[in-house]
């Protein structure tokens, strides 16, 4: 286990978050961990993204497609791009195929604004990478909720 991994886990367990981690090879994309890895409960797809101002966490099932145009005219804020791979590290500590909301640890001016999709809350469990892209971790979407609650990032949930 890295240095990386334990930090999200010492966090989760002095948050009394239970947690299920299953270990795997790694993987970069979605559709490789879908099919390399038996993970339960739902899926995420994690989107670091920025405006001229603002660095946005946007998180979503992992079948869905992410509509820029949409999320960025539902929110009223200019167009959205990927953030490049200098920004990811420096804000959230993580590399490519690494996005993940608990790189929200290393956020700690709070500068990240988390994007999550309402239709998230309908899922009992969802599953995120903990900050390595050689395991994932999978936990109950309340106590999701509490470990963004944890973070102070600003949170806005919207239909993705």
């Amino acid at each position: 286990m890295t240095n990386e991994e334990k930090e999200v886990i010492d966090l989760l367990e002095n948050l009394e978050i239970e947690y299920k981690r299953v270990e795997h090879p790694p993987v970069f994309t979605v559709l490789e961990a879908k099919k390399r890895c038996e993970i339960e409960g739902t899926g995420c797809k994690n989107l670091f993204l920025k405006t001229n101002k603002n660095y946005y966490l946007t998180i979503i099932e992992d079948s869905k497609r992410a509509d820029l145009k949409g999320i960025s005219k539902q929110l009223k804020i200019s167009r959205l791009s990927f953030a490049n791979e200098e920004e990811l590290a420096d804000l959230l500590g993580l590399k490519p195929g690494e996005v993940t909301p608990f790189g929200l640890i290393k956020d700690i001016d709070n500068e990240v604004i988390v994007i999550v999709d309402n239709e998230l809350e309908d899922s009992n469990f969802v599953s995120f990478h903990p900050n390595v892209n050689t395991s994932t971790l999978t936990l109950k979407y309340n106590d999701f909720e509490k470990f963004l609650d944890w973070t102070g990032n600003t949170i806005v949930k919207t239909i993705v």
